[in-house]
């Protein structure tokens, strides 16, 4: 009976460490890696043409202020930000001053 070499839990991450590298490094690695960037890009310039638009209402521009041209993408994603200004994230949202008004009143 042969007893096979024990692996440990540092040479299965070794191993596991090492295949990630190659993949990354490889042609299809490259390539996911360029596509989630390229999507990441993407986002953010979503999000940033949309903030652009919510800063030039909230300023009291036109909305003929836009910058980008007519019937794109960007236009709308602009036209959308300007028309929907961020809302503010209140943590008191006054309930519970309501609750202390009910106490006052019962004790009336």
């Amino acid at each position: 009976m042969t007893e096979g070499r024990r692996v440990s839990a540092n040479d299965v991450f070794a191993k596991k460490r090492q295949e990630m590298i190659d993949y990354n490094a490889s042609p299809e690695g490259q390539a996911a890696w360029a596509s989630a960037l390229e999507k990441m890009d993407s986002e953010l310039r979503t999000q940033s043409i949309v903030t652009e638009g919510q800063e030039a209402g909230i300023a009291g521009l036109e909305i003929s202020a836009c910058p980008y041209p007519a019937d794109t993408t960007e236009s709308r994603l602009w036209i959308y930000g300007y028309e929907n200004p961020p809302v503010e994230d209140d943590e008191d949202d006054g309930a519970e001053d309501d609750e202390n008004r009910d106490d006052e009143e019962g004790e009336l």
